[in-house]
């Protein structure tokens, strides 16, 4: 394993040799000039991979540039997870579009040589953002050739009437509509932390506000700020107390990062709070976000742009797992016992009980439970369903199904319902049973029940399906022990032995409870049914033309020792 990380490394240094973000003119960093000069020989080097264009303007009419990196082959457009990179609304740490440009250059050259590489690029869009505040990052680089240092230029060039250029403009950085002005910032138009009249007042910070919420982004990573640093959520609050897969995804980022990197909620690093910020507003629209300061005084090396890439590579590794939708558990009961349905006597439906639960990070705003009964033609039974009921805090909500498909085999229903982040449903289908004429007993009735999340799809998790398989048995074929409880309430009801009745009610429903637990429950034929649920077949949807997987979506915490 080490062996192959360190030919990867290699690889990644031998194509990148000659890449100027080591030999920049801006103190060994990129000038502005020559990251757009970059990005035009990227798009013209992998035309079939690299793409350019622009979010927007900054307050002086440059474009704000972007690169966008995915592969042709895999998943489409529509349905792929999106990655932001960004760097530089500050404009007085030129390390971070040089990381910006390392990544996207690493990516281009070596993906063929790296698995999850071309995986990523499969099934993700990343767009790359070297430079947001574009204006200060000019200025920034006039100032440092007459002093040789790179000036803190925290804001744009939207000037507030301040005495000297340095103290006009806003701070992008707290300008973002998260907790604006929440007492974390400032409002005098001369103090660094000035946040602007209202939240996304600058034209920076609302062109990516349009972009981001037209894409499918689940991870944005921003590079800013001058020591080795990782920030996470929420800076306004000062606290990071991560539940779940974010808890996870943090713990494993992490990891990642070189050792000399301070981690934690802004409090935690610097002792302060801010409002307003980029990450902020990011991680509370449901995209997992952090922000990486590089110190910027490090001589500029590819070994440095390397240790932060394992970083990069760990989080776009995991962009599609921030919304984990899984089917966990199915248990299907007729009214005449689990597990087994009676084709001759009482059985006119069949409830099937759903676990689904939603690990991720995102709210599921319009998600759908697919209900398919496949059957074939000598089936026992044609089955129309009727409604979806879900259990919530005790209360049963009931769901029209939608018959989109049906005929005498074979019938598909939609039914559209909501999953909260980070907690597991339990629903109820109830589905109605017909003889069908002719039909022989005995035969194996298949059922598949899919989750499809239509918010941001995800690849494998698009749609998630079980497959349930059992027999539907008639008496004459073994029958059950249900059938002997039956006769005797036949019996009690003609003789007319109320308390009889009565005490044969109570153990049919204590029966069936201790059924429904699991507990000693047989299938006809006296077999015995295992405490465990039956053994599902999973559907991982259509197949796609790209490469496996060398990661477990079970788990987004870092395996590295």
């Amino acid at each position: 394993m080490k062996i192959t990380v360190w030919v990867l490394t290699a690889l990644k240094v031998l194509a990148l040799w000659n890449d100027t973000v080591s030999t920049g003119s801006l103190g060994g960093y990129f000038t502005y000039n020559e990251i757009q000069n970059d990005m035009i020989s990227l798009v013209s080097e992998f035309p079939n991979l690299v793409s350019s264009g622009t979010v927007g303007s900054t307050y002086k009419g440059e474009e704000i540039k972007y690169l966008k990196i995915e592969l042709a082959e895999g998943l489409a457009q529509e349905e792929r997870t999106g990655i932001m990179i960004t760097a530089a609304q500050f404009a007085g740490y030129p390390i971070g579009p040089s990381q910006v440009m390392y990544i996207a250059k690493a990516l281009a050259n070596t993906y063929k040589d790296d698995i999850n590489e071309e995986f990523i690029l499969s099934v993700s869009t990343v767009w790359l953002i070297p430079v947001i505040n574009v204006d200060a990052y000019m200025l920034m680089e006039t100032e440092y050739s007459t002093n040789k240092n790179f000036p803190v230029n925290l804001k744009n060039l939207n000037m507030t009437g301040c005495a000297t250029t340095g103290e006009g403009g806003v701070n992008l950085d707290r300008n973002w509509g998260f907790d604006w002005n929440s007492g974390h910032s400032s409002h005098n138009p001369c103090d660094s932390a000035y946040n602007g009249y209202k939240s996304f007042s600058e034209s920076e910070t609302l062109a990516l506000k349009n972009f981001v919420e037209s894409k499918h982004i689940s991870v944005w990573i921003h590079y800013d700020r001058s020591e080795d640093a990782c920030i996470t959520p929420y800076t306004s609050s000062g606290k990071s107390k991560f539940t779940g897969p974010a808890k996870h995804f943090f713990k494993g980022l992490q990891k990642s990062l070189p050792k000399t990197t301070t981690f934690g909620s802004i409090k935690e690093v610097y002792g302060d709070k801010e409002d307003g910020t980029l990450i902020d507003y990011a991680y509370s629209e449901g995209i997992i976000a952090f922000e990486i300061g590089i110190n910027h005084t490090k001589t500029p090396s590819l070994s440095i742009f390397d240790k932060y890439y394992d970083s990069a590579m760990y989080s776009m590794e995991r962009a599609n797992y921030c919304l984990n939708l899984e089917v966990k558990t199915i248990e299907f009961y007729c009214d005449d016992g689990p597990y087994s349905c009676d084709s001759k006597n009482s059985s006119s439906y069949i409830i099937y009980q759903i676990n689904v639960e939603n690990s991720g990070l995102y709210d599921t705003e319009s998600l759908k439970v697919s209900f398919v009964s496949n059957n074939a033609e000598t089936s026992e039974y044609k089955i129309s369903p009727t409604k979806l009921i879900k259990l919530e805090d005790g209360k049963k909500i009931s769901y029209n199904m939608t018959v989109i498909a049906a005929n005498a085999t074979y019938i598909s229903v939609e039914a559209d319902f909501e999953v909260s982040s980070s907690e597991i449903a339990n629903f109820s289908l109830i589905v109605e049973k017909e003889k069908v004429k002719g039909a022989k007993s005995s035969v194996l009735i298949n059922y598949q029940v899919s989750v499809i999340n239509e918010k941001v799809p995800v690849y494998d998790h698009v749609s998630q399906s079980l497959t349930i398989s059992y027999k539907v048995v008639n008496p004459d074929d073994g029958g059950d022990d249900d059938n002997s409880n039956k006769k005797g309430i036949a019996i009690g009801i003609g003789l007319g032995f109320g308390v009889v009745l009565i005490i044969i009610v109570i153990g049919v429903i204590f029966y069936c409870k201790k059924n429904r637990k699991g507990q000693d429950l047989k299938q006809p034929n006296n077999q015995e049914i295992p405490n465990s649920l039956p053994q599902f077949e999973f559907d991982k949807g259509r197949e796609l033309n790209v490469p496996p997987k060398r990661f477990s979506p079970a788990s987004l915490e870092d395996s590295r020792v």
